[in-house]
């Protein structure tokens, strides 16, 4: 009862203000029109992107760190494999002197795409010979023990192995291996991460802008329509909403506001 009363009042209230300048704008406003800019998907939607944008850049990162950790194990692992395989290769040529298969042995190795370099050392630790690679990446042989570095300005690791023939020291192989391609795949792999968010993060925010849409913007525009409606005393206009959400029960409230209305409406015609 005390709720019809006060509805009674806003009435009277409402009715006394009938000329009024206020009253005016609000009989004659129509549908908001509220900016895109302005609007709730728009807000959420730009906020979900920055917080998407935010986190896989940091999960990004994170991944390449890690691969870019795991790789340089990985080449520093093989460079020593290299020097212990070729060391073993290389035993009886280097005690015969044989240069021609002690030569062949280390290209052999070279067909890995990671080596750089490699150097046969005697047993003073003396150049005898050697292989790098020249600006197209092809085998060069070489006249002295530097390894030339002018043809790449990446990293290199290296490692030293001893040489030995029934027990004896006869020399050292000397292996130089390239992140060149660690560093190239490493740039795939951000590149692939990179564009994978950019797509996860336009397809989310998409599908969050139409369902915000559909879901909420939608409604509440109705429901703001029909608010509007109810200002300018049209108590007809239908309003159906069944869901079971925040959204449904606003509009059950607004119904229900709608129903009190039009009581108070009939109890105060007469005065």
């Amino acid at each position: 009862m005390s709720v019809c009363l006060i509805i009674v009042r806003l009435v009277k209230t409402h009715q006394s203000c009938g000329n009024s300048k206020l009253y005016k704008e609000v009989i004659m406003q129509n549908s908001v029109q509220i900016p895109w800019q302005h609007r709730i998907q728009t807000k959420v939607s730009f906020f979900l992107a920055i917080f998407l944008t935010l986190i896989l850049s940091g999960l990004g990162v994170y991944q390449v760190f890690q691969t870019q950790k795991t790789l340089g194990a990985e080449l520093v692992i093989e460079n020593k494999n290299t020097g212990i395989r070729l060391s073993n290769h290389v035993e009886l040529p280097l005690w015969q002197l044989d240069e021609e298969l002690i030569l062949a042995s280390v290209k052999s190795e070279m067909l890995n795409d990671d080596i750089y370099g490699i150097v046969v050392l005697d047993e003073n630790k003396d150049f005898y010979l050697g292989v790098d690679r020249n600006s197209t990446w092809q085998i060069n042989e070489l006249s002295d023990p530097t390894v030339s570095e002018t043809a790449y300005s990446g990293g290199l690791v290296s490692s030293l192995k001893e040489v030995q023939h029934k027990g004896k020291n006869i020399g050292f192989i000397e292996v130089f291996s390239s992140d060149k391609f660690n560093t190239e795949q490493i740039k795939s792999v951000y590149k692939s991460q990179l564009f994978s968010a950019f797509l996860l993060i336009v397809m989310i925010t998409i599908v969050t802008f139409l369902v915000l849409r559909r879901l909420v913007v939608t409604p509440l525009t109705h429901l703001t329509d029909v608010a509007h409606s109810v200002s300018r005393g049209d108590f007809d206009v239908p309003l159906e909403m069944n869901a079971k959400d925040e959204v449904g029960e606003l509009s059950r409230s607004i119904n229900l506001l709608k129903k009190s209305y039009v009581i108070a409406m009939k109890r105060v015609s007469p005065i």
